[in-house]
């Protein structure tokens, strides 16, 4: 009996872990679509506007569905969302071709990833467990959030850079993840040997971004590494509280 009471319990917190999972990654997914759509170059500026109202209506009505009960306001709400769906897509592909179509998938997935989340949270047991605990430590989970962002973001930036030879950007994208990594799995080591290994893989780690990112970014190399540097912090942080 007390293992099948285990097992619930684990099942549970894997089940609460993955909904969480899928907020923090809607969330910082919703961040860099609006982000990058305002960073199109070929865009006019007046269509970048309404493309970011109907896409910022869109997430809201998307959460509010969650909350609404009544059947006719709901079929307005799927009326409405769905014109602003296709106002969407036709305004991202015409101007944008393959990227807008893309970039429409990826706002679909991420108002999937939020519809499903705040779903749960409102009408599971478990849900309402987990949502009193984002309410009572949210500044721990903002500080995920935005660690997360900080680091799509510089990873996003890498990534668009055209002038650094693909060689050495991979080396920095894939130093990076390994820095994310080590960190992360120092908060689960015991030993003060395994710890003490881990501090120097990090740390050799932590030189050869550090060089790069100075080699690499002429007078905003310190900037660069900074940049990654605060993001790492954040999320080890709230990491490390939330094993705690």
């Amino acid at each position: 009996m007390s293992e099948e009471r285990d097992g619930q319990i684990l099942y549970e917190r894997r089940k609460t872990f993955s909904y969480l999972l899928r907020l923090i990654l809607g969330s910082a997914f919703i961040l860099l679509y609006i982000w990058s759509t305002i960073n199109l170059l070929e865009f006019d500026p007046i269509y970048k506007l309404i493309l970011l109202l109907v896409s910022v209506i869109l997430a809201a009505i998307a959460l509010l569905f969650t909350y609404i009960n009544a059947n006719i306001l709901r079929s307005i709400l799927k009326t409405v969302s769905g014109i602003l769906a296709l106002i969407q897509v036709i305004l991202s592909v015409v101007f944008t071709g393959l990227t807008g179509l893309f970039m429409s998938i990826w706002f679909g997935f991420t108002l999937f990833l939020l519809f499903s989340t705040f779903k749960w949270l409102k009408e599971t047991e478990a849900g309402g467990q987990a949502s009193y605990h984002i309410r009572k430590f949210f500044s721990y989970y903002l500080c995920m959030l935005c660690g997360i962002i900080f680091l799509y973001l510089y990873l996003w930036f890498i990534l668009s850079i055209m002038f650094i030879d693909p060689f050495y950007k991979m080396i920095l994208l894939d130093v990076s993840i390994l820095l994310v990594a080590t960190s992360l799995g120092f908060a689960y080591l015991k030993t003060r040997r395994t710890r003490i290994a881990m501090t120097v893989v990090s740390g050799s780690l932590a030189g050869i971004h550090g060089y790069l990112s100075i080699a690499l970014f002429t007078g905003a190399g310190v900037y660069m590494f900074g940049w990654f540097g605060f993001a790492l912090l954040l999320i080890y942080a709230a990491f490390n509280w939330l094993k705690e």
